[in-house]
C-alpha cells in the first residue's frame, strides 16, 4: 500500500528515527507504573518506528513487542536499540495478529493514523481480544481540526487524506483525521480514561497542528 511505501522510503533515508522518548509517553508510564513493572507485563508498540519506545518499555522491566510495516524501520531499530526483551517485527496493521497474546499495555503515538479509518477500526477491533483485564492503551492521532488536512485531497473510499502540497504533511503520505464520533467507533468496547486535543497553533500563519490524545482501559 502506498502509506506502506511512503514511511519505507523516509525510513530507509535515516529519516523519523527519534533516538528519545517522547515526554508524554514517559509521563504516561510514569503515572502509571511509578516503580517499573514485573517480568511478566507485556507491551505492544505499535508502529514503533526507531523503536525507542519499545526500548523505554523494556528498560522499566516489560517484555516488549514492537511492530512496523517497514523493514528499514525496524532494522534499524534492531540496531539503535538492540535489547533482549524486546521483540522487533516486520507486519501490517492488517497483519499483525495480537492472538496468543495478553497485552498489559498497548502504544500507539501516531501510527494507525498513517493508515485509513478502517484499517484503525478493524486493528484496534481485533486487538480487544488480546488486552489482559486491566489492560491500558496510549494513543495519539491527528484531530479533525488539523490545518494541514485542508492541504491534502480526501480519498472517500479510506476516509482519509493524502497528496499534501504543503504543511507538516507533505510528503508523508495517506493520513486520517478524527472526529469524536469516529474514536467512539474504533474503540467500542474500551474504556475512556482520559480524551484530550492537544492543539499548537502558530499565531504567525494561523495553522493549527493538533492531535487526539487517548488513555483507554479494558
Amino acid at each position: 500500500m502506498k502509506n506502506e511505501s511512503t514511511w519505507e522510503t523516509i525510513y530507509a533515508k535515516g529519516s523519523q528515527l527519534n533516538r528519545y522518548p517522547y515526554s508524554d509517553c514517559i509521563s504516561f508510564f510514569k503515572r502509571r507504573w511509578p516503580s517499573g513493572v514485573a517480568t511478566d507485563f507485556h507491551t505492544l508498540d505499535v508502529g514503533c518506528g526507531s523503536g525507542v519506545h519499545a526500548d523505554f518499555f523494556a528498560s522499566q522491566g516489560a517484555q516488549v513487542t514492537a511492530f512496523d510495516f517497514s523493514p528499514s524501520a525496524i532494522q534499524a531499530a534492531s540496531e539503535l536499540f538492540p535489547n533482549p526483551a524486546v521483540n522487533y517485527l516486520v507486519a501490517s496493521f492488517d497483519e499483525f495478529d495480537p492472538r496468543y497474546n495478553k497485552f498489559d499495555l498497548v502504544f500507539d503515538r501516531l501510527a494507525t493514523t498513517c493508515s485509513s479509518m478502517d484499517q484503525v477500526e478493524r486493528f484496534y477491533q481485533k486487538l480487544l481480544p488480546a488486552m489482559s483485564p486491566g489492560g491500558k492503551v496510549f494513543w495519539q492521532g491527528f484531530d479533525w481540526g488539523n490545518s494541514g488536512r485542508s492541504f491534502g485531497t480526501y480519498e472517500p473510499d479510506l476516509q482519509r487524506w493524502n497528496g499534501f502540497t504543503s504543511g507538516v504533511f507533505e510528503h508523508l503520505g495517506p493520513t486520517v483525521f478524527f472526529k469524536e464520533e469516529d474514536l467512539d467507533r474504533i474503540f467500542a468496547g474500551y474504556g475512556f480514561e482520559s480524551k484530550r486535543v492537544i492543539s499548537d497553533r502558530d499565531t504567525e500563519t494561523g495553522y493549527t497542528h493538533s492531535y487526539w490524545m487517548l488513555e483507554l482501559s479494558v
